[in-house]
């Protein structure tokens, strides 16, 4: 059985990372407290990209997802069950004719043959099939491609950003809005060489050892 292990997101996502480039900028560049209140204005501006109908999409998409995966679990269940009970057939089979019990191991041939789940699976197949063509990746995809882009190109010019984060900023934002997919294998994420919550606690650990 399928068990959904809940996930973190876009809009959570995209406002960690929102939170994290201003932590890090404020202690990259020494920001005094005005200048952090205006960076942290610009930035947070730069979610609403992320809009209502985009969102709901999002979570419509996940539905049908999630109603696919099911009807698919099931046809797989029912496949792994037949092979089961047929392998479990077999080796009753043998052990009967290893003990030339044929007439009893021909039952047991009569029970392999009517084992039968071909038109069961057919028909959960088919329901995948059409469910899959419900979820609208043309439509997802494209939106999220107009926000991705939108959102890079605000961010790069409301911060100065590090020069790591800079060249990492549009993978971490694609498997930001990117989650859904990600989440359930239907798009492998972009490889990130930099984690913003190490790079902010390196920092910080700098910044207290100049202290010192």
């Amino acid at each position: 059985m399928i068990s959904y292990k809940e996930r973190k997101s876009e809009k959570s996502l995209l406002n960690k990372t929102i939170s994290n480039l201003i932590i890090s900028t404020k202690l990259e560049l020494g920001l005094n407290k005005q200048d952090v209140i205006s960076l942290k204005e610009k930035l947070t501006k730069v979610s609403t990209n992320l809009d209502k109908e985009t969102l709901k999409l999002i979570k419509t998409s996940e539905k049908n997802i999630q109603t696919w995966l099911k009807i698919k679990e099931k046809a797989n269940s029912l496949i792994e069950k037949s092979e089961l009970k047929k392998e479990k057939i077999i080796l009753k089979g043998k052990n009967l004719i290893s003990k030339s019990k044929f007439d009893l191991a021909k039952n047991y041939i009569k029970k392999y043959n009517n084992i039968d789940n071909f038109q069961k699976i057919n028909i959960l197949d088919q329901e995948s099939k059409d469910l899959f063509k419900k979820i609208d990746f043309d439509k997802l995809n494209s939106r999220i491609s107009k926000i991705e882009k939108k959102v890079v190109e605000e961010i790069l010019k409301a911060a100065s950003l590090n020069k790591n984060i800079h060249d990492e900023l549009n993978a971490i934002i694609f498997n930001n809005l990117n989650s859904l997919q990600i989440h359930y294998d239907l798009l492998k994420s972009k490889e990130q060489k930099i984690n913003l919550d190490l790079f902010i606690i390196n920092q910080k650990n700098r910044e207290l050892k100049h202290q010192i």
